[in-house]
């Protein structure tokens, strides 16, 4: 009498099993990172936000790590259009990796805004005067993002693709 409960439970679970994708499992978050990397190029995002998101919550005592794993996820998210989640994940980096957060660091924010579109437009131009206000000597490093927020003002998508703002 016990069989058809076993068969049940046994149908059940291997349908369990095959439903769908899982989200992918990472034992360490320098693998974590690694593998969000890879999965940006191949345009995974799914397997990239997981990873960024691992190596960020397990970062602990490695503040490299931990800034490296925020910029990743805040581009994802920008990309996914996740506006307010990149907000909170870039607000991030500047309170807890404000050190390790270079001009080059602030070029990718941008970047990461001006990738997103109009709607994030706002956010562009507050990263560009923080940007600016923090190497007021290296304003030159930054016009490629000024160029950018005109032409995102100007509904310019010729310049902003020249740029790299637009198309993969």
């Amino acid at each position: 009498m016990r069989t058809p409960n076993i068969t049940a439970s046994l149908l059940l679970a291997s349908l369990c099993a095959c439903g769908g994708d899982s989200a992918p499992t990472f034992s360490d978050p320098v693998n974590a990172l690694d593998a969000a990397s890879r999965a940006v190029s191949a345009k995974d995002m799914t397997t990239a936000r997981a990873g960024f998101t691992f190596a960020s919550e397990n970062a602990a005592g490695n503040p490299k790590l931990l800034y490296q794993a925020l910029m990743g996820l805040g581009e994802v998210q920008t990309k996914e259009g996740n506006l307010e989640e990149a907000y909170g994940t870039f607000s991030r980096v500047e309170s807890e990796c404000a050190t390790l957060c270079d001009l080059h660091g602030h070029q990718r924010i941008i970047d990461a805004w001006l990738s997103a579109g109009p709607g994030a437009l706002s956010q562009a131009k507050k990263a560009l005067a923080a940007a600016e206000k923090k190497y007021p000597n290296e304003l030159d490093a930054l016009e490629r993002q000024r160029q950018g927020i005109h032409a995102v003002e100007s509904g310019d998508t010729e310049a902003l693709s020249g740029l790299g703002y637009v198309g993969d």
